[in-house]
């Protein structure tokens, strides 16, 4: 969810946490530019740390035009100057770990498939991203497309966690060319997308993110630009889509986070296709369906420490 705050506004709340300021003007916000800054002195400027803006109270900032938040658990990174006019905060509600505070760029973009397609797709990234990874959608014939839950979700949590991330649209879905393939085409689709991140995020590791039918596309992708491979529900329907094989065969970490209840694959049989799977660990959500209803959160922070394990050592 996005608000904007304009001059003299004050945002009171408990429990907020702010994942990102994506447009601050300098000297829109009375009180932005001040230099102090301190346990006492709830102030912030662009180019200032978050560190102290979670007081463990109501802050009165009205006076000041500063923002003022009850408890929190925000990390200290910098507030990134835009000047477009508007100071623009995403935010929600979290009761447990802490969560990365950063500036966040959301664009839209157009990824061509190998086959020549123009492919709907959305890139965001923080300032220094230290990993990167596409995300791709349930099935297209079942409302699946790049905004469903999962990758909805993800493309909120990703970025604010340091990492580059681009979703999109399989051929069909939205503004997508073309038409559904039945995993054959869009396995030419998950390609095209790695080849769009790589391009921007050279060196970074890669990971690709899918749900659903997503996910078992995204098994079926062995390219040598990916570094691992994070399927969330996936069906494991192998005799209807291109092998997985290669990936199942593959040195690099894969990830199955998989539903209690799933009405598709349940954890055990999951365990049980994948047995000879390499360098495969298995998560399963408690009390979640195929569809994670309700229990989103937890696959965003199972994706989470999937996406902090291929982190290099600093």
């Amino acid at each position: 969810m996005y608000i904007t705050l304009p001059q003299n506004e004050v945002l009171l709340t408990t429990n907020l946490y702010f994942e990102g300021l994506v447009a601050v003007e300098e000297d829109l916000i009375l009180g932005f530019h001040a230099p102090d800054q301190g346990p006492d002195s709830h102030r912030l400027g662009p180019g200032q740390a978050a560190g102290y803006l979670s007081g463990g109270r109501n802050q009165n900032a009205r006076a000041r035009g500063a923002l003022a938040l009850g408890p929190g658990d925000l990390d200290q990174n910098a507030v990134r100057k835009h000047g477009d006019g508007a100071l623009g905060v995403r935010y929600g509600w979290r009761h447990d770990s802490k969560v990365a505070f950063a500036a966040v760029l959301r664009e839209p973009l157009t990824v061509l498939s190998g086959d020549g397609l123009r492919l709907e797709a959305e890139f965001a990234t923080p300032d220094s991203p230290w990993a990167s990874a596409v995300l791709t959608h349930p099935h297209p014939r079942h409302g699946g497309n790049m905004r469903s839950m999962v990758p909805g979700e993800l493309i909120e949590a990703l970025p604010a966690l340091g990492v580059a991330t681009l979703r999109f649209n399989f051929r069909g879905m939205g503004a997508s060319e073309g038409s559904f393939e039945d995993g054959v085409g869009e396995r030419l689709d998950v390609i095209a997308a790695i080849g769009a991140l790589h391009d921007v995020a050279e060196g970074l590791p890669l990971a690709v993110v899918g749900s659903s039918f997503g996910a078992d596309t995204a098994l079926t992708v062995d390219d040598a630009r990916v570094s691992a491979w994070c399927a969330c529900a996936p069906p494991l329907r192998q005799e209807r889509l291109p092998d997985m094989t290669s990936v199942a065969r593959d040195e690099r970490p894969k990830t199955l986070v998989v539903a209690e209840r799933d009405q598709y694959r349940r954890p055990d049989d999951v365990a049980e296709v994948t047995s000879a799977w390499v360098n495969t660990r298995i998560e399963t959500i408690p009390g979640a369906d195929h569809f994670f209803v309700g229990r989103v959160h937890l696959v965003v922070a199972a994706v989470e420490q999937f996406m902090l394990s291929l982190r290099t050592p600093a």
